[in-house]
């Protein structure tokens, strides 16, 4: 078995799990295997920069504040821009 990097906290993430090693091995090992099936977090971001469902993706996009986005790149600003199928359906019949 390799040894993990040094960067790596083990005792402090296993201890998220349970006070005894063989038991935060097992709730690791469960929690795991509890989240395997479930998509990616990744799955979820949209425009390069939200991650969220689209609940949080449009409340995000309502900032008109333009001062408060100031320093905000113009790729992240480009969040506020719609969809193509929201162009679609908010301007042709």
């Amino acid at each position: 078995m390799e040894a993990p990097p040094r960067s790596l906290v083990i005792d402090w993430l296993l201890g998220q799990f349970g006070a005894q090693r063989n038991d935060a091995l097992k709730g690791y090992r469960q929690f795991v295997m509890s989240v395997k099936d479930l998509p990616g977090p990744l799955e979820e971001m949209r425009h390069q920069l939200l991650l969220g469902n689209d609940a949080f993706v449009a409340r995000h996009r309502r900032v008109k504040d333009s001062e408060m986005l100031r320093e905000v790149s113009k790729t992240h600003r480009r969040t506020q821009v719609l969809t193509l199928d929201e162009y679609q359906l908010r301007f042709i019949e």
